[in-house]
């Protein structure tokens, strides 16, 4: 024991015994253990500095590798969205073709329904 500690540990056993003493002084003890735990000391500190800057720089470089992905990932989505724009316009050409030739043939046979009725009603007289 120190010299702080004998002086204490003397004091305390004229007043409360020596068991007594002992018990107080290692209850003093342990507690002032314990607040040295909760202190850092400076190589505590630069080992907690060192592992937040790896921390930060493995989450920089997480976060720069989800960024890349994600933009790779749109592109991907870019780029087949366009395929997919350009196959329903090649469709919906085709189908606008048909119709044309629908339409065209229904207005011939109109023009030729209508020729009929005018040459009928002009010899019909």
């Amino acid at each position: 024991m120190k010299e702080r500690e004998l002086k204490a540990y003397e004091i305390l056993k004229n007043k409360l015994g020596e068991e007594k003493a002992v018990t107080v002084l290692g209850f003093v003890q342990g507690k002032i253990d314990e607040q040295k735990e909760v202190f850092l000391t400076k190589d505590d500190k630069m080992e907690m500095i060192t592992q937040m800057k790896d921390d930060k720089m493995e989450m920089i470089t997480q976060m720069k590798d989800d960024k890349m992905g994600l933009i790779t990932r749109m592109k991907d989505d870019k780029m087949e969205m366009i395929t997919r724009m350009k196959d329903d316009k090649m469709e919906l050409i085709a189908r606008m073709k048909d119709d044309k030739v629908d339409l065209v043939k229904w207005m011939v046979g109109f023009w030729i329904a209508q020729i009929a009725a005018i040459i009928g009603l002009y010899f019909r007289k």
